[in-house]
């Protein structure tokens, strides 16, 4: 099987699991990531001679910190092993999508709760287990239930050092951010209209979702300059992300910055300039 083949047989899943964000719950998402790990798995057991690591370097390409491949998709492969880790789970009985996370709104939470379901080290079982599931199912905002997993991650895998340890360098970025966020959020009940070019809107949209997440590559073009001061700002911002910064930065912006969070401030902005 080529792995063009398997991109094919993927990515209209993964197109599916994008759309669907923001409207459907954790587990109808995460059973599409399994849906996706199902083919990657047939791939791997049809193909024995190709390792995981070099599949998914070869489906995607582009590596930050090693030589470049071509890539042959557009779906990270920080996606692509997250997806097969959850199909593994299921197949192994560590965990039922449907009647363990029932109640699961988000998938941040159970992201961060992954060691603890599928690490030989790290794995919780019976009553530890049954009280990580009450967290990831309860009502608690979604950014509550990270924090109270990352204290499990402190107590039981004893990470000293931290994917938290440099965030201070781009705190003034997120506060920069959520002070655009509610000015943009206090004009739509008032349906104040953002009168822009709808061109470049769509481009700062465009880098936007890239902010949000690792799985596209972004523009090439360069936003202009907005009239609004906030639509301005946050073009200065995102070209500080995309210009002089490299991925790992806007993954640690999304450690303060929820993608959800992106993604509606996108969502207000086609709706006030665009719609």
């Amino acid at each position: 099987m080529k792995i063009s083949k398997l991109n094919k047989q993927i990515f209209p899943i993964y197109i599916n699991y994008k759309k669907s964000k923001g409207s459907k719950d954790a587990v109808y998402l995460l059973k599409l990531w399994s849906d996706i790990g199902y083919y990657i798995d047939c791939f791997l057991k049809d193909n024995p001679e190709v390792s995981k690591t070099k599949l998914f370097r070869l489906m995607y390409g582009k590596s930050e910190s090693s030589d470049n491949v071509g890539s042959q998709g557009y779906i990270s492969r920080e996606f692509l092993q997250k997806a097969h880790r959850v199909y593994l789970m299921e197949r192994n009985n560590q965990i039922n999508i449907e009647n363990d996370l029932k109640n699961l709104k988000t998938i941040a939470p159970f992201r961060e709760a992954m060691p603890f379901f599928d690490n030989k080290k790290y794995k919780f079982n019976k009553e530890k287990k049954e009280n990580l599931l009450i967290i990831l199912n309860s009502n608690l905002h979604s950014s509550k239930k990270v924090n109270k997993i990352r204290d499990l991650q402190k107590k039981y895998i004893k990470i000293s050092n931290p994917r938290t340890q440099r965030l201070d360098e781009i705190r003034d970025k997120a506060n920069n951010f959520i002070k655009i966020y509610k000015n943009i959020y206090s004009r739509i009940d008032l349906n104040d209209r953002l009168n822009e070019d709808k061109d470049n809107l769509i481009l700062l949209n465009n880098y936007l979702l890239c902010l949000s997440t690792d799985d596209f590559m972004p523009p090439k073009e360069k936003i202009s300059t907005f009239n609004n001061k906030d639509l301005d700002e946050l073009r200065i911002l995102v070209e500080f992300f995309f210009l002089t910064e490299h991925s790992k930065t806007r993954r640690r912006f999304r450690r303060l910055i929820p993608s959800e969070r992106i993604i509606k401030l996108q969502t207000m902005i086609h709706k006030l300039g665009l719609k």
